[in-house]
């Protein structure tokens, strides 16, 4: 006991202080010899997917089923795959999606005798319910002897569902989110609900709290996504084939069909009127969600994309776990609809003072992705190509009762198995080129916006000793590291954004601006070129971009008081300028290309593409601002640089680092 005793003093004396640690830890780096994972000679994977052309059955009534047997099976599992959803609710059904899927799984058949709690305590099992926003499964597991009363259940459930006309009074929509906050998985997760709130509401997020729903709504959407051609039925175990394809038909013998095909809507992104939100939540941690919305995706990308999710999974798990230890999981999502239409998340959480660092490197990381000169190596995609098919496409189809609710799930989303079953070559196929076109597309740190919730009076409080980034500097994080990681590709997309918007039959008009003209406060009889084009700035229009360029100008606190803009062509690569910037500010201003000069009550960022920002209170953060091209060294950006990298290296990260340029 006294030798063991000595033997882990020594072991922990030995950790501590070594230059020879990382970040975060109290350990030395552990030697050793092992081979690395990839020069391992494994034997080739001897795995063969079931044929769901074999598997499929169609009823007389329209019903599809595919039946994958497995004798030695100890369950057998029962799904039926729905169309349903909030992309498949129409004008008017709101809510209607979750609330037929809470009656499905608690109310039991219509006319039924026993309560469906019952029946499933005697089967000795419980429904399982996955909602999605384009598909929805129903599932249970029951043991070979009882697979034709769990049939018959499952079946009844779908066919003819208890509507009740109380329940669906009283009903009114949740909040959409699951409260206590525990973990980062799942639809439920508050920042992820928040995220999509903000950035495009219903039907990308849940219907507002408190969102009743009529009876004639539930039954329409029923009477859509139950009929006999919409429905698809799974089972796989230790079922007869033959036994299963006769009581399939007579369960469904006489079940209407619609005669339509389902469809669901894609989601039209919004632009956030903010890249950051703050949510204060009663937790012990702060969570994070870090997102944006998109459209309809192009099938050339889906791969693609996949092959990206685990890369930028990885690398966020290295940067914040695996180094720093900051949190147990820093993930990446992309949506799993049949249009690609959903968002694109990251996932995290951590103690309060683990937050800013989790944001900050998270976006580092996305910005990273998105930066065409930085490579995605060989050996990231053929992990990744090695996770996705080994793992997750192989792991869908290996079990019987797996490989037959996979089968129904994609029958319904994408109305067949040939995307399923083509999915291999696909992902074998995708090249570290394909990764970055797809990362240079959908991966713009400047697209993504940040939710924080937690105690927020703590996280803001709160400082890791190691890597200290307060919450009120998020929102200039956030901003910054989507101007740094800009690309040639992305630069020209946003002067695309600057460009003016003409509304047709206005004369010299814009979108934002329909009568034409500049700025607010400039001669009417000057030259258009002199005035400067630009949005309502109004108290009630916030800033988002302007038409047209414009030559240099500096703007007061009050957009209605704005100076007539000098004489200066626009196409004069000058430097930019900020007005009325605080001392402790000017590194930032040089920092981003700007030249500090005083006389404002307010810093207010200008350019020859920009008008007064008033619902930002930031300064020198040119949220849509394209930095003109330097002219010749500068010594004060480079001053500055530096001082921020030693600020950053031996104390407080500063409010806005520095911009290598």
């Amino acid at each position: 006991m006294r030798f063991t005793a000595s033997l882990l003093v020594a072991i922990a004396l030995a950790g501590c202080g070594g230059e020879d640690t990382l970040p975060g830890r109290s350990r030395p780096v552990f030697e050793h010899d092992w081979p690395a994972p990839d020069e391992l000679a494994g034997a080739p994977s001897a795995f063969a997917a079931p044929d769901p052309a074999e598997a499929h059955f169609e009823a007389s009534s329209g019903v599809q089923a595919y039946v994958v047997p497995a004798n030695g099976d100890p369950l057998v599992r029962i799904t039926a795959a729905l169309p349903l959803g909030r992309l498949h609710e129409a004008e008017g059904e709101a809510g209607a999606a979750a609330l037929l899927t809470h009656l499905l799984s608690t109310r039991g058949a219509a006319g039924s005798s026993r309560p469906l709690s019952l029946r499933l305590a005697e089967l000795g099992t419980s429904l399982s319910a996955v909602e999605t926003l384009d598909a929805t499964h129903i599932s249970l597991d029951v043991l070979p002897e009882d697979w034709r009363t769990g049939l018959e259940l499952l079946v009844g459930l779908v066919r003819d569902p208890d509507l009740d006309a109380a329940t669906v009074r009283g009903y009114r929509a949740g909040p959409g989110y699951r409260m206590p906050m525990a973990g980062i998985d799942g639809d439920g997760y508050r920042p992820k609900v928040e995220l999509e709130r903000r950035l495009g509401g219903y039907p990308l997020a849940p219907p507002e709290p408190g969102t009743a729903v009529s009876l004639a709504a539930v039954r329409a959407l029923a009477a859509r996504s139950l009929a006999a051609d919409r429905v698809v039925f799974g089972v796989g175990g230790a079922v007869p084939r033959d036994e299963m394809e006769e009581a399939l038909e007579a369960l469904t013998d006489g079940w209407a069909a619609s005669g339509e095909t389902a469809v669901a809507a894609t989601v039209e992104p919004v632009e956030a009127s903010s890249r950051f939100h703050a949510v204060e939540v009663p937790s012990l941690e702060g969570w994070i969600a870090i997102g944006r919305a998109v459209g309809a995706v192009p099938e050339a990308d889906r791969a693609p994309l996949a092959v990206l999710k685990f890369i930028l999974a990885e690398r966020l798990n290295i940067a914040a776990r695996e180094k720093r230890g900051l949190a147990n999981r820093d993930d990446f999502e992309v949506p799993v609809t049949a249009s690609g239409t959903g968002l694109f998340l990251v996932r995290t959480g951590g103690r309060p003072e683990a937050v800013g660092p989790l944001v900050r490197y998270s976006l580092e990381e996305l910005a990273r992705m998105h930066d065409p000169e930085e490579p995605v190596s060989a050996a990231e995609v053929t992990r990744a190509q090695g996770w996705l098919l080994g793992a997750v496409w192989q792991r869908s189809l290996e079990l019987a009762i797996d490989a037959s609710q996979t089968f129904a799930v994609e029958q319904v989303r994408r109305g067949g198995t040939d995307h399923l079953m083509g999915w291999p070559e696909m992902v074998q196929g995708v090249t570290a080129a394909d990764v970055k076109r797809v990362a240079s597309a959908y991966l713009d740190p400047a697209a993504f916006t940040t939710v924080v919730a937690g105690p927020l009076a703590e996280i803001r409080a709160a400082r890791h000793p190691r890597w200290p980034v307060a919450l009120d500097d998020l929102e200039a994080q956030s901003v910054r590291r989507g101007v740094a990681s800009i690309g040639e590709q992305s630069r020209r997309m946003l002067r695309e954004l600057l460009r003016d918007d003409p509304v047709p039959g206005a004369a010299g008009g814009t979108a934002r601006n329909p009568a034409g003209g500049g700025q607010r406060g400039a001669d009417p009889a000057a030259p258009a070129e002199d005035r400067g084009a630009g949005p309502d700035v109004g108290p009630t229009r916030p800033y988002r971009h302007c038409p047209r360029p414009a030559p240099i100008r500096t703007c007061s606190a009050s957009p209605g008081n704005a100076p007539r803009p000098p004489d200066v062509p626009a196409n004069t690569a000058e430097p930019l300028r900020c007005s009325g910037v605080r001392p402790e500010h000017t590194a930032s201003c040089l920092s981003f290309g700007f030249e500090p000069i005083s006389g404002a009550e307010h810093p207010v960022p200008v350019s020859r593409r920009t008008c007064p920002m008033r619902s930002n209170p930031l300064p020198c953060l040119p949220t849509l601002l394209l930095p003109p091209t330097r002219i010749g060294p500068r010594p004060d950006l480079d001053r500055s640089v530096r001082l921020t990298d030693e600020r950053h290296r031996h104390g407080p990260v500063p409010l806005h680092p520095g911009i290598r340029q």
